[in-house]
């Protein structure tokens, strides 16, 4: 079945799709309108009306590529990151994994920052045992 949705925001990239307990389709990629890249993340019904819409920012580059709904209605996105958020322990000059656990309402409960001096990427397994 093809779905079409007007999201209210641009859209530069669509990583991943996966359908939560309620049937509803959970995106999320990134944009690029604030002038750098942020994370993506909507909430669609099979009728294509968006349900939820959010833009996670952080001061420099983040991508989400991967999500999972969890069994208590939860949210987990696995992405990149080269922003400084207070959970990183180091500088970060280099792309690492970023994970986020979102509540019902999409704020963010969890975030997590993995990686070294290198650049990192997750891989979906990124998710099994983040919680």
């Amino acid at each position: 079945k093809k779905l079409n949705y007007k999201s209210k925001t641009s859209i530069e990239n669509l990583y991943d799709i996966e359908m939560d307990q309620n049937n509803d389709l959970l995106i999320v990629g990134d944009t690029n309108q604030n002038g750098r890249e942020d994370i993506y993340f909507s909430k669609i019904n099979l009728n294509g009306e968006v349900l939820n819409e959010k833009i996670f920012e952080g001061n420099k580059i983040d991508s989400g590529y991967f999500i999972k709904s969890t069994i208590d209605n939860k949210y987990i996105i696995a992405g990149e990151s080269n922003s400084k958020y207070k959970e990183s322990s180091q500088t970060q000059n280099k792309n690492n994994i970023l994970l986020l656990k979102l509540n019902e309402q999409t704020e963010i409960e969890i975030r997590k920052i993995i990686g070294g001096n290198n650049d990192d990427y997750p891989v979906n397994s990124s998710l099994e045992n983040f919680s």
